[in-house]
């Protein structure tokens, strides 16, 4: 009989470690047979697949040196790079535009998508128990959705490959190299599959299965999947014979889908906003701290220092307060922070001059940032903003209004430089300076940040990822309902997200960009608002020559007062080009099966 050999590790799916493929032969150790039906060694193999799932992290793109050119944030107009060597660029190379084949997973997905089909016809030819058979089954297939959503939202129309594909000579090649499939049909496949394994998922899970998928979780990808479809089929164009591309009369019954599931997760009564704080700062701010998940996470990916932690606080952390070398990570951009509404419901355009157009003075610089929605500051530090027992201390300068003319506003090439000869310095100890690595924007990133690590190393983080939590599916719901004209249900799914934000709710005033705005904000830096702009098809719009602005603090010289002008900061502006709504297939890709082409338009 074939044997195989398998390395397994289980625990509640967080301390997944690497295994053998399922169709490896060896010695001597465990016979197929004895594998299949055994509970705990499938859930073993189970969890291997999960490990290999692509739930774009942030903190899987700060590996090594390549720091910018595969970030999400900065590849949108959420944040750039403090580093002087670039946005989107590594090294000494400062680029703006992308690179056609950036954020591509063609390879490495197809690999997974084949490990769940070699557990689904291993499974499928065990002696397991039916119930039991039947469970695993839904939930490999949930992992195979959730790649070829991966691989749609890139590559639009991709090959659906559901079955084993095995190779005993070049005879076999002409079967195995298929073609693409249309991008709808990708978009109707994950969507399907969620409508045939939902009922064999389980509700809920227990503490040791707490990270696995559940039947919510599927619903969630749905709503996600048809949230998208509808998108581009209302935005985008079918293009190389619906190679890629939803014909646009399709749109609003996928609206439609993705109400529904959201309504399934929403009314599931399994999960609450967040709400364990009566501080909302403290509230937004600590719910993405909670290791183990908290009420609005569906789906989430944990992390255990050190061999599965992440590194984010080591990338991150404020310039004074870098312990080993790294830090200042991702700056949110000054369009970003003005997103952010007034909690009265205005508009969060900084307040700097008043109506005669004179500089406001502010006692301190956090000042200004007074009355603004609390998740501003639970997710970014701002100028003075409170840090491990420090203060970020952001200053581009001093204003001495004893000098005439523009001389006034004095900024220094030097970071220890003392203004006239007194104890202050001219510039802050966390910038803002266009030179070193130094933070450029005015702010640092706080959202994920853990100031109970002390100890500020690499894979010390533990901050969970949330790949689906309930506030977008409100979101979702929302934004869904507001495109079929539906704006009393937009306006109340919409009023759940803002009443926990604690910040004014609409009455009779929702439009699709206050949702669409609601979205970029509750979710800032979790990965969405690049893939937001594509499926709208308005980043070649925004990020059209988009440059990073930044805040700049200055300390008015007499007065012990702040004023504020703002500035483009040294960053390369920022180019989206139409061709990179999908992205480019390698050419390696490309070359190993000539079915695939044509390539993407544009390459």
């Amino acid at each position: 009989m074939k044997r195989l050999v398998y390395s397994f590790i289980f625990a509640s799916l967080v301390g997944m470690s690497s295994c053998n493929d399922f169709d490896v032969p060896v010695t001597d150790r465990l016979t197929e047979e004895d594998v299949w039906k055994d509970e705990t060694l499938v859930t073993g193999a189970l969890a291997n697949l999960y490990d290999k799932l692509q739930v774009e992290q942030n903190s899987a793109y700060f590996e090594g040196w390549d720091v910018w050119n595969v970030s999400l944030t900065t590849a949108s107009d959420e944040g750039t790079g403090a580093f002087q060597a670039g946005d989107l660029g590594t090294g000494d190379v400062a680029r703006a535009t992308f690179n056609d084949e950036w954020f591509g997973l063609w390879a490495d997905t197809y690999k997974s998508i084949r490990g769940c089909n070699v557990f689904l016809e291993k499974l499928e030819a065990s002696a397991m128990e039916e119930k039991l058979k039947n469970a695993y089954n839904a939930e490999a297939r949930f992992l195979r959705a959730f790649h070829y959503f991966n691989l749609v939202k890139r590559y639009g129309g991709v090959p659906i490959v559901t079955d084993v594909q095995s190779y005993t000579g070049p005879e076999d090649l002409p079967a195995l190299q298929v073609p693409r499939d249309k991008e709808q049909a990708v978009w109707d496949f994950i969507i399907n599959e969620v409508d045939e394994i939902t009922s064999e998922l389980p509700v809920s899970r227990d503490a040791n299965s707490r990270t696995r998928i559940t039947r919510y979780g599927a619903f969630a990808l749905q709503s996600r999947a048809a949230l998208y479809a509808a998108s581009i089929a209302k935005y985008g164009e079918v293009q190389l014979n619906g190679i890629v591309g939803v014909n646009n009369g399709d749109a609003d019954k996928y609206w439609e889908k993705a109400i529904t599931a959201s309504d399934s997760v929403i009314n599931s009564n399994q999960y609450s906003l967040y709400n364990k704080y009566s501080d909302k700062v403290e509230n937004y701010q600590k719910m993405f701290l909670e290791k183990r998940g908290c009420s609005e996470f569906i789906f989430y990916r944990e992390f255990q220092a050190v061999d599965k932690g992440h590194s984010w606080d080591l990338l991150n952390v404020p310039f004074s307060f870098v312990q080993n070398g790294y830090g200042c990570g991702q700056n949110p951009t000054l369009d970003l922070i003005e997103a952010y509404e007034y909690k009265d419901g205005t508009s969060g355009k900084l307040k700097l001059k008043d109506n005669s157009g004179n500089f406001i003075k502010y006692d301190s610089p956090l000042d200004l940032f007074k009355d603004k929605d609390p998740r501003l500051r639970a997710t970014f530090y701002l100028p003075f903003d409170n840090c491990r027992g420090g203060i970020v201390e952001i200053r581009r300068g001093i204003y001495d209004p004893s000098i005439a003319g523009n001389d006034k506003f004095v900024t220094s090439g030097n970071k220890d430089e003392y203004y006239k000869n007194s104890q202050v310095k001219i510039l802050g100890k966390d910038g803002v300076w266009d030179t070193g690595d130094v933070g450029k924007t005015g702010f640092y990133t706080k959202k994920f940040s853990d100031e109970s690590i002390t100890n500020i190393v690499g894979n010390y983080s533990e901050a969970p990822w949330p790949i689906f939590r309930l506030a977008e599916m409100y979101l979702n719901k929302a934004e869904a309902a507001m495109e079929l004209g539906k704006s009393g249900e937009a306006e109340a799914a919409l009023n759940e997200v803002r009443r926990r934000a604690d910040i004014r709710e609409l009455s009779g005033e929702v439009t699709l960009e206050r949702i669409r705005n609601e979205r970029r904000v509750e979710l800032a830096y979790e990965n969405h608002r690049h893939w937001d702009l594509k499926r709208w098809r308005t980043a070649h719009i925004v990020l059209a020559d988009f440059p990073t602005n930044a805040l700049y603090p200055w300390f008015v010289w007499g007065e012990n007062k702040y004023i504020f002008t703002t500035g483009k900061a040294p960053k390369p502006n920022k180019v989206f080009q139409t061709r990179n709504y999908y992205v480019k297939i390698k050419d390696d890709d490309m070359s190993s099966n000539p079915m695939l082409g044509p390539n993407n338009p544009g390459f």
